[in-house]
């Protein structure tokens, strides 16, 4: 490849990811007008200059402040869960369809977030009422179930993609069942599980981003270090090892970081799939297979989708919300449907 045209690859790389991420920002901004009370750009401006620079005139105007207690209470954590949330989803699909180099891999398929629903729903069902507690059964039901899909994959020391994908189907079917109990056995507790679970925003607060900021944060991070093995993991585990790469610790670590992500945004958002299975591979489209560039436009393209579907939602029948994760499943069925023929067809 000559170095010019190489030049202008990556220029064209850092365009799109510049793009995404203004597209975001800019979608951000609408979020905050779009609800049952319609507020301008001006007066979203006008309230965080105020705040920002602490003048108290904001409590004075009557209708300014309903708007700021609107803004900064409601509209402005239900948009930063979002966008985390999508960080989260389509970052972990994104690494695993690297490690097991399967366009199909997300944490639905494999069943990590089924076993992060049921931990929970189990902490709803045992009464545990503090914030902490959901995503500490979340997590340690979603690292369980990436322990047992891994060793059930594994076929001398080596994992085995369809063992990959099967296990993962059996386990997920194993923890839907259990979650299916949960729900007989919830009594009055029934509408609350089954409200979390229709995944969406509606509960958002900022106790919920003060507590999964530090885990996508620490994932994202995790992640960004692993960019390069991730790249060489594409080409098999053989020639990953003769190049350096210790394969298993790798894929250990990039699993355990996957769980942490993968649990944050269930456990704060509930059961919304197929951003992990359709962002990684739209991105991977337009800007390459390469993980250094890959990550960030899977971490902006997630959060951007659930974010834009997430207004959508709020939108369309107001004041009634549509469950987001009912419009995720309508857009990720089809073009799961898509990946599966197209994969079929190439072998």
């Amino acid at each position: 490849m000559k170095f010019p045209e190489y030049f202008r690859k990556i220029r064209l790389k850092n365009m799109i990811l510049l793009f995404e991420g203004s597209t975001l920002l800019l979608m951000m901004a609408i979020a905050l007008t779009v609800g049952p009370v319609k507020i301008s750009f001006k007066e979203i401006y006008e309230i965080i200059w105020k705040i920002i620079f602490n003048d108290h005139h904001i409590f004075v105007n009557n209708k300014l402040f309903s708007h700021a207690v609107i803004i900064t209470q409601v509209r402005l954590p239900r948009i930063i869960l979002s966008v985390l949330v999508g960080i989260s989803l389509a970052s972990s699909g994104m690494t695993l369809q690297a490690l097991f180099r399967n366009p199909l891999a997300s944490p639905y398929i494999l069943g990590i977030s089924s076993g992060a629903a049921f931990g929970g729903a189990f902490a709803i069902l045992m009464g545990f009422k503090k914030a902490i507690f959901f995503p500490i059964f979340s997590l340690s039901f979603a690292f369980f179930t990436t322990f047992l899909v891994y060793k059930l994959s594994q076929r001398d020391k080596t994992i085995i993609v369809g063992n990959l994908l099967l296990s993962g189907v059996a386990i997920a079917a194993f923890f839907s069942a259990m979650l299916s109990f949960s729900l007989y056995l919830a009594g009055e507790k029934l509408y609350q599980i089954i409200f979390w679970l229709m995944g969406g925003f509606w509960l958002s607060n900022w106790n919920k981003l003060f507590i999964l900021f530090p885990m996508v944060i620490l994932g994202i991070t995790g992640l960004f270090f692993f960019y390069k093995e991730m790249n060489l993991l594409l080409l098999g585990d053989r020639t990953a090892m003769d190049l350096g790469v210790d394969v298993e610790r790798t894929k250990k670590i990039l699993l355990f970081l996957t769980s942490l992500l993968t649990s944050g945004a269930v456990c704060m958002s509930g059961m919304i799939g197929f951003v992990g299975l359709i962002v990684p591979h739209m991105m991977r489209l337009l800007i390459g297979p390469d993980h250094r560039y890959l990550l960030p436009a899977s971490c902006i393209g997630g959060g951007l989708l659930l974010l834009f579907v997430d207004t959508f939602a709020r939108s369309i029948i107001t004041p009634v919300e549509v469950p987001v994760g009912v419009f995720t499943a309508l857009i990720g069925a089809p073009f799961f449907l898509f990946l599966l023929k197209q994969q079929r067809n190439s072998q």
